[in-house]
């Protein structure tokens, strides 16, 4: 897996992961009592659902929501 390098300010960040669905992520969250979910909201207005001990998306929501949605999931 290639790590990539984040400059943020004056500090250098280095990826142990990364998750990508090929859209923008507008928002990412990661689920409030299981610490290996984490959820992406994307530009084609999907929810998208990763296991991070995997790597693997287990699940995207394809309909519109609004923005309480991702708390439920």
């Amino acid at each position: 897996m290639e790590r990539k390098r984040i400059a943020l300010g004056h500090a250098l960040l280095q990826a142990l992961q990364t998750f990508n669905t090929g859209k923008i992520n507008y928002c990412v969250t990661l689920h409030p009592e299981k610490q290996n979910v984490l959820l992406a909201g994307a530009s084609d207005k999907k929810i998208y659902q990763w296991d991070l001990d995997s790597g693997d998306i287990v699940q995207v929501r394809q309909r519109e929501y609004s923005a309480g949605v991702a708390k439920r999931i």
